[in-house]
């Protein structure tokens, strides 16, 4: 979390109100937006908001401030509650299926005064404006509802369509940040010369420099974070690099051999593939690190400590000293502290629950995956795969992860439901693979 635009000092300073009246001194405007309360099932109401200051210049959202007057109140047990523990990963996923590129969020509380709860979502600025609406959303309060192809911008403590005057602004200051980046290119080759120039596709990680070696100058550098073992590390939205050929450092440059470079960062899709395909890694450490700046602490973790021939008391002290914005990181370390299990229970051995997850895992076991999808829904089958135990998981652990891989490359993009369900589900199967106790796999 960034304590210098949402922690919990700046928010007071923002909050300044009269102790008598308790009344806010502050107006809503450009980059304040005022709740009574907060809904985490009204979530899409706050969404319009969230476009608009990102379009803009990046805002507030206070929740438990009361409107007409702006009256501190704050927010109510349940409510607080709610919101400290709001679920990030369902949040994010219906954001971002309503608008694209991606916005930029984190949250936070505090108490004001005589046990005042606020809650507050910060919006940065994004860097691909616009940010178009995908999805229309019909809200009892017409001041919330959008219209899909719209594009939102902050106006004084309103969120509109966006004026045409704005919008030409708008496009015009994003060609210019096009075309400064353009005439920065061209004025880096022409300093290294045309012949000695390699080209970096960040979109398909391939780095091609033909014959020549490839010279990352200190301007790269200033962006990138180099370690041991010829890897580069991803951290707090720094650029990976994993490089393929020899590298060594001349006076401040890091030059590569004449080869092909595979410049790769890892992300949330990387993470799920290469538990579910066993990939063989090397640099474990920084999968279990990129799973901290995720959406959701709800992902293999244990397959990648082992590779990392470290103990999860030396990961748990890793992960503690990672910087980031979301809430995944203490999921995660509540995950390897308590060594809480994603195994269902299911009591009642007559329930209709029961002998379907039975019919399915013994068709699991039997290799028969076109028995199990022409018989059972994605959830059933998600939900036998949780019941199963540890030596069941490992007797069919190839074909277990093949179908997996088939169901999340089906419809993870577009089922958020389904999402949250295979999250738990490759966890379960992910501790029941490697999570280890007292030396041995419990």
């Amino acid at each position: 979390m960034n304590e210098k635009i949402i922690g919990e000092d700046v928010i007071r300073k923002i909050l300044k109100y009269d102790k008598d009246t308790m009344l806010v001194k502050i107006h809503e405007s450009k980059t304040i937006e005022f709740k009574e309360n907060f809904n985490f099932n009204n979530k899409k109401d706050y969404f319009k908001a969230m476009a608009s200051f990102a379009n803009t210049s990046g805002g507030y959202i206070i929740f438990g401030i009361k409107d007409k007057p702006r009256k501190l109140i704050g927010l109510d047990e349940k409510r607080f509650n709610d919101f400290d523990n709001m679920k990030l990963e369902d949040f994010a996923v219906d954001l971002n299926n309503h608008y694209s590129p991606e916005i930029l969020w984190e949250y936070n509380t505090t108490i004001i005064g005589d046990d005042i709860k606020i809650g507050v979502i910060y919006v940065y600025e994004s860097n691909y404006k616009p940010v178009i609406c995908k999805k229309r959303y019909d809200s009892k309060d017409k001041k919330t509802s959008t219209i899909d192809g719209e594009i939102y911008y902050r106006y004084h403590g309103r969120n509109e369509r966006i004026h045409y005057e704005d919008l030409i602004k708008l496009i015009n200051q994003e060609k210019e940040k096009e075309s400064k980046k353009w005439i920065d290119l061209f004025s880096k080759i022409s300093k290294v010369g045309v012949d000695n120039v390699g080209l970096l596709n960040f979109n398909t990680g391939i780095f091609s420099a033909g014959n020549n070696s490839v010279i990352l100058d200190e301007q790269m550098l200033s962006s990138i974070e180099f370690i041991k073992e010829g890897e580069f590390n991803e951290r707090k939205g720094i650029p990976t690099l994993n490089v393929i050929g020899n590298i060594k450092i001349k006076q401040g440059k890091v030059v590569v051999a004449p080869e092909k470079v595979k410049v790769k960062g890892i992300r949330f899709n990387d993470i799920i593939l290469d538990f579910l395909d066993q990939k063989n890694i090397s640099n474990g450490i920084d999968y279990v690190t990129q799973i901290c700046h995720e959406s959701s602490g709800y992902l293999p973790i244990y397959y990648y400590i082992s590779k990392t021939n470290k103990a999860v008391d030396e990961i748990i002290n890793i992960i503690e000293n990672e910087v980031v914005r979301s809430q995944s990181k203490r999921k995660l370390l509540n995950r390897l502290k308590t060594k809480k299990i994603e195994k269902l229970e299911i009591k009642s051995v007559g329930s209709t629950k029961y002998q379907y997850c039975k019919d399915i895992i013994n068709h699991i076991l039997l290799y028969d995956s076109n028995y199990i999808d022409e018989n059972y829904d994605i959830y059933k089958i998600l939900s036998a795969i949780n019941t199963m135990n540890q030596e069941n998981i490992n007797n069919c652990k190839e074909f277990l992860l093949r179908i997996l891989k088939s169901y999340y490359l089906k419809y993870y993009q577009i089922d958020s439901k389904f999402a949250s369900s295979f999250r738990k589900t490759i966890c379960w199967v992910d501790e029941a693979l490697y999570m280890k106790k007292d030396g041995l796999v419990c």
